[in-house]
Protein backbone atom coordinates (compact mmCIF):
# COMPACT_ATOMS: atom_id res chain seq x y z
CA UNK A 1 0.00 0.00 0.00
CA UNK A 2 2.77 2.06 0.70
CA UNK A 3 4.50 1.68 -2.44
CA UNK A 4 1.58 2.63 -4.15
CA UNK A 5 1.34 5.99 -2.26
CA UNK A 6 4.82 6.48 -3.33
CA UNK A 7 4.70 5.41 -6.51
CA UNK A 8 1.27 7.79 -7.25
CA UNK A 9 3.00 11.26 -5.63
CA UNK A 10 5.93 10.44 -7.64
CA UNK A 11 4.10 10.20 -10.62
CA UNK A 12 2.18 13.09 -9.72
CA UNK A 13 5.46 15.70 -9.03
CA UNK A 14 6.84 14.20 -12.57
CA UNK A 15 3.33 15.72 -14.41
CA UNK A 16 3.63 18.64 -12.67
CA UNK A 17 7.46 18.91 -13.45
CA UNK A 18 6.70 18.44 -16.87
CA UNK A 19 4.33 21.21 -17.34
CA UNK A 20 6.34 24.17 -15.89
CA UNK A 21 9.33 23.14 -18.14
CA UNK A 22 6.60 22.94 -21.01
CA UNK A 23 5.35 26.26 -20.13
CA UNK A 24 8.98 27.90 -20.03
CA UNK A 25 9.41 26.84 -22.99
CA UNK A 26 6.08 28.14 -24.64
CA UNK A 27 7.37 31.35 -23.06
CA UNK A 28 10.94 31.57 -24.31
CA UNK A 29 8.91 31.13 -28.25
CA UNK A 30 6.75 33.94 -27.35
CA UNK A 31 8.44 36.14 -25.47
CA UNK A 32 9.93 38.44 -28.50
CA UNK A 33 6.88 38.12 -30.43
CA UNK A 34 4.10 39.71 -28.23
CA UNK A 35 5.12 42.94 -26.28
CA UNK A 36 2.73 42.16 -23.13
CA UNK A 37 5.13 39.10 -22.97
CA UNK A 38 8.15 41.01 -23.18
CA UNK A 39 6.65 43.63 -20.46
CA UNK A 40 7.10 40.19 -17.87
CA UNK A 41 11.11 40.31 -18.27
CA UNK A 42 13.20 42.18 -15.74
CA UNK A 43 14.70 45.32 -16.73
CA UNK A 44 18.40 45.51 -15.38
CA UNK A 45 17.28 48.53 -12.69
CA UNK A 46 14.52 46.01 -11.48
CA UNK A 47 17.20 43.66 -11.17
CA UNK A 48 19.89 45.54 -9.11
CA UNK A 49 17.16 46.44 -7.07
CA UNK A 50 16.30 43.01 -5.72
CA UNK A 51 20.06 42.59 -5.19
CA UNK A 52 20.44 45.38 -2.85
CA UNK A 53 20.26 44.79 0.61
CA UNK A 54 20.10 46.19 3.93
CA UNK A 55 23.37 46.55 6.01
CA UNK A 56 22.37 44.28 8.81
CA UNK A 57 25.09 45.69 11.10
CA UNK A 58 23.41 49.44 11.51
CA UNK A 59 20.85 50.03 13.92
CA UNK A 60 17.97 52.33 13.73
Amino acid sequence: MDILKTTEKLMSMDENTWFVDRMVWIYQDVKDLNPTYQSWLRTEKQQSHFRKRPDSKTSN
